[in-house]
């Protein structure tokens, strides 16, 4: 079960050197999906003409490296993500590759 309390980056500066934030990629479900709702994940990831989000994650440099290599990994050879930023500063990732 993910924790119910996140570290967004506007509250680290992932510049920082004793920054080492662990990559948190929470799978969609209706617990997460709910936490979305309430505005307490930073970052929801779709994919390409799928209206189901495929999970959440903080939008940390760990969390985008997980999933370079999560793309990698299932044979991916363009791994791209469009980053749209929301009104409420939160974001939504549309991963593809």
């Amino acid at each position: 079960m993910p924790p119910t309390t996140h570290t967004h980056r506007a509250d680290v500066d992932p510049e920082d050197p004793s920054y080492a934030a662990p990559a948190m990629i929470y799978p969609h479900s209706n617990e997460t999906q709910t936490q979305w709702d309430r505005g307490e994940l930073h970052v929801q990831l779709v994919q390409p003409n799928n209206p189901r989000p495929v999970g959440f994650c903080d939008g940390t440099p760990a969390d985008l490296a997980e999933l370079r290599e999560l793309a990698e990994s299932e044979g991916a050879d363009d791994f791209k993500i469009d980053r749209k930023v929301l009104k409420t500063g939160r974001e939504i990732w549309t991963v593809s590759g």
